[in-house]
């Protein structure tokens, strides 16, 4: 507007021969531009930490953990191979020297595997306050470390390989690390509590971090 004004003042002047050379001033004269906010940046930054917190929840992926599983003697009876992937922490192993059928198989709170009883690895994980159930159960209704049962052949070997989606490898509320593995002597029913009836304990392994297998 007073650039419009200043343009017919000056218009009136040279008509009536009282001023010359009038000029009107330039935009960056009259007001600077606005610059746009950088809106898109700040969303993919946003984004990206968004990613990063989702990854801290669900584990490091390609993250490994073993665990060499002993007996109440102090014998070696088997090993189990923990991996971290994108749909949740991938499990594989032999265990071997157990009578035939399903025994319980579980991660317990307490990394210390004392034989003969293994009883110094305390109760099941459940770092989330949850009822005992089984694999297959909603998140909220197992203990994080409620593995199932693991099925004993006539030879006593139990060979086996699944993928768990609750708990995790090397942060996260449910990261198994340091933690002890447990094998049972009796099946565990996954519905009783606290533990499911599995009887004793018949083997014990840390989970420990590995670079490689």
């Amino acid at each position: 507007m007073v650039r419009t004004m200043l343009s017919a003042l000056c218009v009136l002047a040279l008509i009536l021969g009282g001023l010359s050379g009038c000029t009107t001033p330039s935009p960056a004269e009259d007001e600077a531009p606005v610059e746009p906010a950088p809106v898109e940046e700040e969303a993919e930054e946003e984004e990206e930490h968004h990613h990063d917190e989702h990854g801290a929840d669900e584990g490091v992926v390609g993250m490994m953990a073993l665990a060499v599983v002993v007996d109440g003697e102090g014998q070696t009876i088997g090993e189990v191979r923990f991996t971290q992937t994108e749909e949740g922490v991938a499990v594989e192993g032999r265990i071997e020297g157990q009578e035939p059928g399903p025994k319980g198989f579980h991660v317990h709170e307490t990394g210390l595997c004392e034989p003969p009883d293994f009883m110094s690895a305390g109760g099941h994980f459940n770092p989330e306050d949850h009822p005992h159930g089984g694999p297959d159960d909603d998140p909220d209704y197992r203990h994080a470390g409620d593995f199932g049962n693991l099925d004993f052949d006539d030879d006593g070997v139990a060979e086996f390989s699944f993928v768990d989606p609750v708990v995790t490898l090397g942060s996260g509320v449910n990261n198994i690390v340091g933690q002890a593995l447990i094998v049972h002597f009796e099946e565990d029913d996954l519905t009783s509590q606290p533990v499911g009836e599995a009887g004793g304990r018949a083997g014990c392994g840390l989970i420990e971090e590995v670079e490689s297998f």
